[in-house]
């Protein structure tokens, strides 16, 4: 008997190419669920494998995902079939498909009130921005918020998928956000909690930010790490003689590979590189690098997926803005929209049962 067939993103002989294709709907294992993929958000990391040839020929592209559970491995407990679920997948099997196999622990429910297209515009984003801020920094979470000094932070790229939501957590949890962004954007962001907006391609920008913070930041969240944006950053810490005692400057970079090169300002900064596919709880392979799985990682992973569903709930967690393209067969279309950076404050959702071959 043939295996069923799904539509697919499916890339090429030459790592860079991909086309639209039926292949088998792949077979959960036994910790795994499988979910029919209603709609898939687009995030740069997407367009950096594929651009850069780190997928295999076969290999599904894409990251996040939400729909609706269709099978259930047999050592999967509390999940059945019929349940709405989101999150991030990786590996060979990713979501630009109609199906994608999911770890059975690693995902969240999505609330009725929130649609498929919203739940997609979190994953990747919400765990990476968690794992920044609450793992690796160790910042008080929303409901463990404690009343003191307000501490400020620099999320540098606002607009991104991931700023957008440090920008909300960080509030939640009781710090004053500074942000940079194109002023388009501001009010916007402004809307989401940021207490201060500057224009991230003025070169007086860290100057400004050092100014309002009297030279006291010291926590720094850099969503682009590129292009020099790290130096920036840096450039906005205020003097190791003026921030507050006992504190150190800690910058995180969103980066698997080392950055450009930084002045010897750097010296004082303690930088954390995250990788969000460790939140994946499996050993991978990201730019040619291979990281083990670590987890500590992926127990707090399960811990942050509690946490978005608890905050979607209660509604104190708003959805990045979303532009529909259609069905998979406008995935070309969505990485030239953001290879040319049109893409600003919104997420690129494809709906996979909508593909027309």
């Amino acid at each position: 008997m043939s295996q069923p067939q799904q539509v697919a993103i499916v890339i090429g002989s030459d790592k860079t190419s991909f086309s639209v294709k039926s292949i088998d709907i792949p077979k959960p294992e036994v910790d795994e669920i499988l979910v029919k993929v209603l709609a898939a958000a687009q995030n740069p990391i997407d367009l950096k494998t594929v651009e850069l040839g780190f997928l295999d020929e076969g290999f599904v592209p894409g990251c996040d995902y939400a729909g609706i559970v269709e099978e259930v491995g047999s050592s999967v407990k509390g999940v059945k079939k019929g349940d709405r679920v989101a999150g991030f997948q990786g590996g060979s099997y990713g979501t630009f498909a109609q199906f994608v196999r999911v770890d059975g622990k690693n995902f969240f429910r999505i609330p009725e009130e929130v649609s498929f297209d919203n739940a997609a515009s979190y994953g990747i984003a919400f765990q990476t921005a968690t794992l920044g801020l609450y793992h690796t920094l160790k910042l008080p979470e929303p409901y463990n918020a404690r009343d003191e000094e307000v501490t400020p932070i620099l999320v540098w790229g606002g607009a991104s998928s991931v700023g957008m939501v440090v920008i909300q957590l960080a509030k939640l949890s009781g710090l004053t956000v500074i942000t940079t962004a194109s002023q388009k954007n501001a009010e916007y962001l402004k809307s989401l909690g940021a207490d201060y907006v500057f224009p991230y391609n003025d070169p007086n920008t860290p100057a400004e930010i050092r100014k309002i913070t009297n030279g006291k930041l010291y926590l720094a969240y850099d969503t682009i790490s590129e292009k020099g944006t790290t130096q920036l950053v840096i450039d906005a810490f205020g003097a190791d003689s003026d921030i507050p005692k006992g504190k150190k400057k800690e910058l995180i970079n969103l980066r698997s590979v080392p950055c450009e090169a930084l002045d010897s300002k750097a010296d004082s900064v303690t930088r954390h590189r995250l990788l969000g596919s460790t939140l994946l709880g499996k050993d991978i392979t990201v730019y040619g690098i291979r990281v083990p799985a670590n987890p500590l990682v992926y127990a707090f992973s399960i811990h942050s997926y509690d946490l978005l569903e608890r905050l979607l709930k209660e509604k104190k967690l708003q959805h990045q803005r979303t532009k529909i393209l259609g069905g998979l067969e406008y995935v070309p279309e969505g990485f030239a929209y953001m290879k040319e950076g049109k893409n600003s404050a919104e997420k690129i959702i494809y709906r996979p049962a909508e593909t027309k071959q």
